[in-house]
């Protein structure tokens, strides 16, 4: 797996979210997750998109700021957020040799681990679409940073409704043996991602 692309798509909520101005308006740092569980869905609806959006972007100005991260209120005991810095933590040991990709910001060189956050109030097929075209610049630049990474293929690791976008891309996007395999929590995800509605409903 060293040599190839993986790439991890989070499920609906995973991604943190900020406004235009840059203040998180879903994430940890400002217990804004907590804050969603003590209102009952309160500060969620707040993030509620109008009416006709349709597979557009979002019209407020927020975006995707990274992966939820795991919280641990009591370690070991007790966790009332389950994001994904285990699962990050994981991936980043020696063994699977990955390196996270920044290349796209001008950050630095190529790497083999694409975190894909999204706005999760959209629909699948403009995430897919965002999904697609950074997963096929990311396979270029990184088969292009060594010889022996020219037949670099991508390996998705997708939770819940992620694996609704790469159902969307692998249905759409590139040849067939460019991507090595996919990993979802739940086969239903995929089958709505066939549909393309927005995240959690099925499309017309």
């Amino acid at each position: 797996m060293r040599d190839d692309l993986v790439v991890v798509v989070p499920g609906v909520m995973g991604s943190g979210l900020a406004d235009r101005d840059g203040h998180e308006v879903w994430g940890l740092s400002a217990g804004s997750a907590l804050g969603a569980l003590r209102t009952l869905g309160g500060s969620v609806r707040a993030l509620e998109l109008p009416q006709g959006v349709g597979d557009g972007p979002a019209p407020d100005g927020v975006v995707a700021t990274g992966l939820m991260a795991s919280l641990h209120v009591i370690p070991g005991v007790w966790t009332p957020v389950q994001g994904y810095s285990e699962l990050l933590g994981f991936l980043g040991a020696k063994r699977f040799g990955l390196t996270v990709d920044r290349s796209h910001a001008g950050g630095g060189p190529p790497g083999n681990l694409l975190v894909f956050a999204y706005d999760w109030r959209l629909s699948n097929r403009f995430s897919a679409a965002c999904l697609k075209c950074r997963v096929e610049s990311a396979l270029l630049r990184w088969r292009a940073s060594a010889a022996q990474r020219r037949d670099a293929k991508v390996v998705f690791i997708c939770h819940s409704m992620g694996g609704a976008g790469r159902a969307l891309v692998s249905g759409s996007a590139g040849r067939r043996g460019d991507r090595a395999g996919a990993c979802d929590a739940w086969d239903a995800a995929p089958r709505c991602g066939e549909d393309g509605g927005p995240a959690g409903e099925r499309g017309p």
